[in-house]
């Protein structure tokens, strides 16, 4: 397994430098499975960051060649989450009457 670590001075420099990573030295496999079967992917074996000031800013900056993962208003609506005992509905379907076995009727 080959880690790879970066150091960054905030959250925008260390997901750009990330991402030059994966380019640079990851590796491509193809999926076999699932919606995005036949896609090709480049990840890496494991990686470490490294954020000298990770409060500034808590989001990622524009960028006009690669979008950021998140912005602000979606870290105001799930903090809320991450950080109290609320909990969002994440699908419409109950989970229960997926996970209910199938008997058969007597």
């Amino acid at each position: 397994m080959k880690i790879t670590s970066v150091e960054a001075r905030d959250l925008s420099e260390a997901w750009f430098l990330c991402l030059r990573q994966v380019l640079t030295n990851g590796y491509e496999y193809t999926i076999e499975r699932g919606s995005y079967s036949g896609q090709k992917r480049k990840e890496l074996d494991m990686i470490t960051v490294h954020i000298k000031n990770p409060g500034n800013p808590l989001y990622l900056m524009f960028h006009p060649v690669c979008p950021p993962p998140s912005t602000m208003e979606y870290i105001d609506n799930y903090l809320p989450y991450l950080m109290t005992a609320h909990r969002q509905r994440v699908s419409s379907i109950p989970m229960a009457s997926i996970l209910k076995p199938r008997l058969p009727k007597l």
